[in-house]
């Protein structure tokens, strides 16, 4: 094998020793909670020395930050811009597919989710910070997207950041609902995606004959 060759298994060793420790403490959370959660506990899940959990991680903050970032560009990677060139797919159509795709990753991060949303009064500064930036981001894109709709007269004028922060509230609370197992099923994602988009973009009102 060559120098190289060596290198990069040696670089793919390290990665999936990281991965396995974090996969480890997501185990250990979910259980435990964040607060209540110990570093000892964490290495003894991992089934690694404490000096090897050291070489990865600093401390029990940095695990949670890992994670967290794990999960925040999973989320960013399913929010697609709406394509507004020639032959494209019905704005409405393409929404569904963003909500399905958001509302997929919620469901298969639930543990990091359920943790965020339980648990999030109380943790450290740094994680508080990356998750209002997330919501600052979200909310920024969000108010963007509204406005490049009104503007192509898509949407009707209105104030884009209330109606930002509108979908934004309502969306979390949803996947809150949805991650606590504590939303009336629904049998296709994708019909809750629906009903999501219907609702904002249709309101309540009957819709005309």
């Amino acid at each position: 094998m060559t120098t190289d060759g060596r290198k990069l298994r040696a670089q793919a060793l390290r990665e999936e020793r990281r991965a396995e420790i974090l996969r480890a403490a997501r185990s250990v959370f979910a259980d435990q909670g964040y607060h209540a959660a110990s570093i000892t506990a964490l290495i003894k899940a991992a089934g690694v020395a404490r000096g090897t959990f050291y070489l990865y991680f600093d401390s029990k903050q940095s695990v949670f930050l890992a994670m967290l970032d794990a999960l925040m560009t999973r989320l960013r990677g399913s929010v697609v811009g709406v394509d507004i060139t020639a032959g494209r797919k019905a704005m409405r159509t393409q929404l569904v597919g963003t909500i399905e795709r958001l509302l997929h990753t919620a469901q298969d991060e639930g543990d990091v989710v359920r943790l965020i949303f339980h648990q999030g009064i109380g943790l450290e500064a740094p994680i508080q910070e990356a998750l209002e930036a997330f919501e600052d981001n979200l909310l920024g894109y969000l108010q963007a997207s509204l406005q490049m709709g009104t503007e192509l007269g898509w949407l009707r004028p209105h104030d884009h950041h209330v109606a930002a922060v509108s979908i934004y509230g309502s969306m979390r609370y949803l996947v809150d609902r949805l991650t606590s197992d504590r939303l009336a099923p629904i049998e296709e994602r994708e019909d809750l995606a629906e009903e999501v988009v219907s609702l904002h973009l249709d309101g309540l009102l009957p819709r005309p004959a």
